[in-house]
């Protein structure tokens, strides 16, 4: 555990003393400078959303995220304390593929105290998790989410690029997060899951967001935004894609009445992201991909169910998840 936590005592003298000098602009620390802690969707890192006046008048705000060596609503488990430093490095080699305005901009990245501050969309953006939850699932969207998930992979694949410092560092990453999003299918279905593990291993790695999930997208007036890539890293790019459709999938099994809508934003997705991949991979590539996205798919649904991540799904609902889960990890079903 390190020295120094940012909190709701410290975080008005951090911003004002340790970050703002080191902003891109110039901030009126004389004027009321106020925060909100961001609790939601918040379960790892410690944020906060400060608010402040620009030199030249303007209203403004930026997030602050500071991590530890735990997690903050589990300190007994452990996490890299660094993970905030991949992330800046992340945010911008993201920036460059995707271009501006798609992730946050990091103004500062403070090594010493493991602060990243960020470019806020706005508190007013939508959450597409909070969206799900009052039966919007945005198909509108979709076209954007599979173009720019393929962008990231392609423009990556086979290059070999890593965030963390070292190949060991990042395989030793690597294994910890799957130990993560995995473990709910090792408890179910062990065989699959270690197969579709090494057919990972073994698949050319491209970049990855590492967790393209409802709650870190956002939709504005001015677009759809990532954010959280503090788990990006270098593997399989089936990956990405099935932890992203899964989350529409848990929605075609859950609620009746939107599975129409579910079944137009998944095929959006699957026909943007294999358009942008057949652009600079073969079909046979890409139909590979698309296969293993279907497995993560069902390793995601197991995640989600019996693994460190789970959400709440009624009982009648839960049995159909499960046994979809197993299906898609075993490869007898389809949803890419």
């Amino acid at each position: 555990m390190t020295e120094f936590i940012l909190s709701k005592e410290n975080v008005l003298d951090y911003f004002k003393f340790q970050a703002s000098p080191n902003l891109p602009f110039k901030v009126d620390i004389n004027a009321p400078i106020t925060f909100k802690e961001i609790d939601k969707f918040t379960n790892v890192n410690f944020l906060f959303r400060v608010f402040f006046l620009k030199r030249n008048g303007n209203d403004s705000s930026v997030i602050l995220k500071h991590s530890q060596n735990y997690v903050k609503v589990k300190p007994e488990i452990h996490n890299d304390v660094q993970r905030n430093h991949t992330e800046a490095k992340a945010l911008k080699r993201c920036s460059e593929i995707w271009g501006k305005g798609v992730v946050p901009e990091v103004y500062y990245h403070d090594d010493k105290h493991n602060v990243n501050v960020l470019q806020d969309f706005g508190e007013n953006c939508l959450v597409l998790a909070d969206e799900f939850d009052k039966g919007k699932v945005h198909p509108e969207i979709c076209k954007i989410l599979g173009k720019r998930l393929a962008v990231l992979h392609s423009k990556t694949l086979g290059k070999n690029e890593i965030l963390r410092k070292t190949h060991t560092i990042e395989s030793v990453f690597r294994e910890y997060f799957l130990n993560f999003k995995m473990a709910g299918s090792m408890k179910v279905e062990k065989k699959e899951t270690l197969k579709l593990v090494n057919e990972g291993n073994t698949a050319k790695g491209a970049l990855l967001w590492g967790d393209p999930v409802t709650k870190n997208i956002l939709i504005s007036m001015k677009g759809v935004h990532f954010v959280d890539f503090e788990g990006a890293f270098l593997w399989d790019p089936a990956f990405d894609l099935g932890h992203m459709v899964a989350h529409w999938v848990l929605v075609y099994l859950e609620k009746d009445d939107l599975k129409s809508q579910v079944e137009i934003s998944v095929n959006i997705i699957r026909e943007e992201y294999k358009k942008e991949m057949l652009k600079r991979i073969g079909k046979k590539e890409i139909e590979g991909i698309l296969q293993r996205g279907n497995n993560y798919i069902g390793a995601t649904l197991l995640h989600r169910m019996v693994g460190m991540s789970r959400f709440k799904i009624p009982k009648k609902k839960a049995e159909k998840v499960l046994q979809t889960g197993v299906e898609l990890l075993r490869s007898e079903g389809s949803y890419l």
